[in-house]
């Protein structure tokens, strides 16, 4: 457990806690005021008191400086996509229209939407054909599934591999196609995508601020697979990519 935690855990632990009111000021003031009720403090607990708010508001900051970082790494990240999508030879926007190509268009940041999720890999591996956009199906399989709790609704989403990327590569990420009530209002009508590091334990991170849409959102030439049926999320995703629109 965190030393912040723990500090929390044992000042609830503390028979002066129902006893004290305080505030902590813009400038970490801290003043604790002393009520009706409450007996003369002890000199050693009011001593541990104020360690540990002093300890408190350096969690506090340093939890602060921590989602200004991640903020600033997942923005970072879709600069340089957009970077990638306007001057590469690669990039997915027809050549035609990349000129006036600026920017792709996001949901903001949300750490909501940063997900701490169960994993269970499949101790036998099933194979799933996939429909694609151009009507040529593709064989994956099933590698394990994620199940999470968001908006208070538990979820599931099954993770797969294309079955003829398997040998190529112990190292590919599961690639995670989900659909969900945003998926052809706010986003792609065919659904978004989440690559994710395949678990080294039974827990991973579900980050939906990294969700993109595939390549034939922006051009009819690729063929992308959908994402099948079990992988329909009844709540809202208003996180990462939203729907491509040409300016």
């Amino acid at each position: 457990m965190p030393i912040c935690a723990k500090l929390k855990s044992l000042f609830k632990k503390t028979p002066y806690h129902s006893r004290l009111l305080w505030t902590i000021s813009k400038k970490g003031a801290l003043k604790i005021f002393r009520i009706t009720n409450m007996h003369i403090v002890k000199p050693s607990i009011l001593l541990l008191l104020c360690l540990f708010f002093v300890v408190l508001c350096g969690c506090s900051n340093q939890s602060r400086l921590d989602l200004l970082k991640y903020k600033n790494n997942v923005l970072e990240n879709r600069s340089q996509k957009n970077q990638f999508f306007k001057f590469s030879e690669d990039s997915p926007i027809p050549v035609t229209e990349r000129w006036q190509f600026t920017e792709l268009q996001y949901f903001p940041v949300d750490t909501d939407y940063q997900v701490q999720a169960n994993y269970y890999p499949l101790p036998v591996k099933e194979e799933l054909t996939i429909q694609t956009s151009s009507g040529q199906p593709r064989v994956y399989v099933k590698i394990g599934y994620f199940e999470f709790v968001l908006f208070d609704k538990k979820l599931k989403l099954m993770a797969y591999q294309e079955k003829s990327w398997l040998a190529r590569s112990a190292e590919m990420p599961l690639f995670v196609p989900f659909s969900d009530e945003t998926t052809g209002r706010s986003t792609y009508g065919a659904g978004r995508y989440l690559d994710v590091k395949i678990p080294q334990s039974d827990t991973a991170v579900l980050d939906f601020n990294y969700a993109y849409n595939p390549y034939c959102s922006y051009s009819s030439t690729y063929s992308c697979p959908i994402p099948p049926p079990e992988n329909r999320l009844p709540v809202k995703i208003e996180a990462g990519e939203k729907n491509y629109t040409k300016i």
